[in-house]
């Protein structure tokens, strides 16, 4: 009982040491010009710098769930179970951290469904979103 009490608290100690290191090197790398950053609660960590453009990507599980399987990363039966898993983590490590609810449209200027346009009509809206927000 008490090592897993024990270990718990170390592995908490060490995610928020990671945290914090990660959180620093996001402001370094924002402090030296311009780049792209996906996930790692950026948005709330560059909240104060000026410039920042915060985009929410999402799809429906069931195609996240058919592109998985065509790559070959999961059958029919794993695909969602591993989804759903997998969105839990970053939804608890998000609200965690931030305070705020991961995917909450009102912590992003965008929120995009990436199964409208595929991958890389996403990318070039982002692109062109990019363009008009910082011409």
């Amino acid at each position: 009982g008490g090592n897993i009490a024990h270990y718990g608290m170390n592995n908490h100690i060490l995610t928020d040491r990671v945290f914090n290191i990660q959180s620093a090197e996001i402001k370094r790398i924002a402090d030296e010009g311009d780049c792209i950053i996906i996930g790692r609660c950026a948005d709330d960590i560059l909240s104060e710098c000026e410039g920042v453009l915060k985009i929410f990507i999402h799809a429906p599980i069931e195609h996240r769930a058919k592109t998985l399987i065509e790559k070959g990363e999961a059958d029919e039966n794993s695909a969602q179970k591993l989804i759903s898993k997998t969105d839990k983590k970053r939804a608890s490590y998000y609200n965690f951290y931030t305070g705020k609810g991961w995917g909450d449209p009102k912590n992003y200027h965008f929120n995009i469904d990436s199964s409208v346009l595929g991958v890389d009509g996403t990318a070039r809206l982002i692109k062109t979103i990019m363009d008009e927000y910082y011409k």
